[in-house]
């Protein structure tokens, strides 16, 4: 039986002298049904002629340009609706992965057919702090519920590690990462009550964890020179359970998972919520 086809959704941004690691351990692959779709969000560098190079010796590479003017988010969005495999991964170019991630998780989500998403264990590169760390980082979600791994990602302190991890593809297409606070956190306590998480007890990612600022990151990105909104946290606070309770991905007997955990947690946001309505009335 042919393995199931993995997409991998590589999104980019002028970092020219980074791509080639990340593509070349996405081709390194032991697991080679796999297409890489290389999104490139307006680039001012060498990141077209890399990745184009790389494409013309590789037929499993695609590659799209953007005009810069989207998010990285509605970037990465692009590159699930243009995946076509049975399973999707979000790639970034900083990033790299072990011959083996792709092959073992995807065996994983064969052999589970109750999960929708798998990760391994993982090494955290820390750069743009004094100097650069390397952290072994894991996590133990195979055995949670959906309201126990719900309650981890309302807490929003752990890593958010499942945005790396393997999806299905037909539950990752209906999900969208929302461009708002937590809008990381509110994607994984979406797939947490569509499906249960399998860890994969390996080290078999190395994610890059630049500890600099987004606006010093990516100064020149138009997206980012706008600063946090006002009443960001109080919209995040009341918006968030219909999100959920509206998701095409969240059956529909686990929507009542939603309620008790977020009044919990928006109890903690009290003061927060007070002042933005404070600042309003004082206005």
């Amino acid at each position: 039986m042919n393995p199931p086809l993995v997409s991998a959704g590589l999104t980019t941004r002028n970092r020219a002298h980074l791509l080639p690691r990340a593509v070349e351990s996405l081709l390194n692959q032991t697991h080679k049904n796999l297409e890489i779709i290389i999104s490139n969000n307006g680039s001012a560098d060498d990141t077209e002629r890399v990745a184009l190079a790389y494409a013309a010796k590789d037929s499993r590479i695609k590659y799209f340009k953007q005009d810069g003017k989207i998010s990285g988010l509605k970037n990465l969005q692009f590159t699930v609706e243009q995946a076509r495999g049975k399973y999707f991964m979000w790639a970034c170019d900083d990033d790299y992965w072990e011959p083996q991630f792709v092959g073992k998780l995807a065996a994983v989500l064969e052999e589970n057919p109750d999960y929708i998403s798998a990760m391994s264990h993982f090494y955290e590169r820390r750069i743009g702090g004094s100097e650069e760390e390397i952290k072994l980082r894991q996590h133990s979600y195979t055995n949670l519920s959906n309201k126990e791994l719900y309650k981890v990602y309302l807490r929003a302190r752990e890593r958010p590690t499942f945005l790396f991890a393997l999806y299905r593809s037909n539950v990752r297409k209906k999900m969208e990462i929302p461009h708002c606070f937590n809008g990381i956190y509110v994607f994984l306590q979406e797939a947490a009550l569509a499906g249960k998480a399998y860890s994969v007890p390996e080290y078999l990612f190395t994610w890059t964890n630049d500890l600099r600022p987004t606006m010093v990151r990516h100064a020149e990105h138009h997206y980012n020179r706008s600063t946090v909104k006002p009443f960001a946290v109080t919209k995040y606070v009341f918006t968030l359970p219909f999100r959920l309770f509206f998701s095409k991905v969240i059956p529909f007997r686990r929507k009542f998972l939603i309620f008790g955990p977020w009044l919990r947690r928006a109890w903690t946001y009290k003061i927060k919520i007070a002042k933005d309505f404070l600042g309003v009335l004082r206005k």
